[in-house]
């Protein structure tokens, strides 16, 4: 055979191989339009807060006195979606911001990152006999007593000292007892 011909053969055949497979590649049916951020949640320590997403906002409900500074963000979003900025990057969470959202087509979309701040309540009476007992309420964080904060005990000798870890109680239900034994 004649090299020119089996040079000719070859070729076309090669060709013939890269149409046909050019061809069957499946077009992509992905458009990128979506700007979306599907969840967002903070968290700090071993609390995480969850967002509540609506059209353009982002809202974390935290209690009244609890810095969200140095928290770390989770975000996901809409498939090759991006954000700026990064919630990788920011430390002061107790701060309104904004983010954009880019879709993969280019298409923005802006969220507002807002914090709603809200009272720790203790549904019941509260009674500090106690400054072990005045300490470990001031270690739950409570605003608010839905009952009686009572104060003292009924007889014996007073062991409360001081009353500084209800500083950050804003509202008592009903009554504030105060037993003569305190001496505060």
């Amino acid at each position: 055979m004649n090299h020119r011909y089996i040079y000719q053969l070859v070729t076309g055949c090669l060709l013939a191989s890269v149409t046909f497979f050019s061809a069957c590649k499946k077009k992509s049916d992905f458009v990128g339009i979506d700007n979306y951020i599907t969840s967002f949640s903070l968290k700090k320590g071993s609390t995480t807060f969850m967002a509540a997403i609506t059209d353009s906002s982002i809202i974390i409900n935290a209690p009244e006195g609890f810095s969200l500074d140095s928290a770390t963000a989770t975000v996901k979003l809409s498939e090759h979606a991006s954000i700026y900025p990064n919630p990788s990057a920011i430390i002061s969470w107790n701060e309104e911001s904004q983010f954009v959202v880019n879709a993969y087509d280019g298409a923005r979309k802006i969220y507002r990152y807002t914090i709603q701040r809200k009272g720790i309540s203790v549904d019941n009476d509260v009674v500090l006999a106690t400054q072990a007992d005045v300490d470990a309420f001031a270690a739950q964080g409570a605003t608010e007593i839905a009952g009686n904060l009572i104060i003292g005990a009924m007889t014996g000798t007073d062991s409360i000292t001081n009353l500084n870890g209800l500083y950050k109680l804003k509202k008592i239900g009903y009554s504030l007892i105060v037993y003569p034994t305190f001496s505060g």
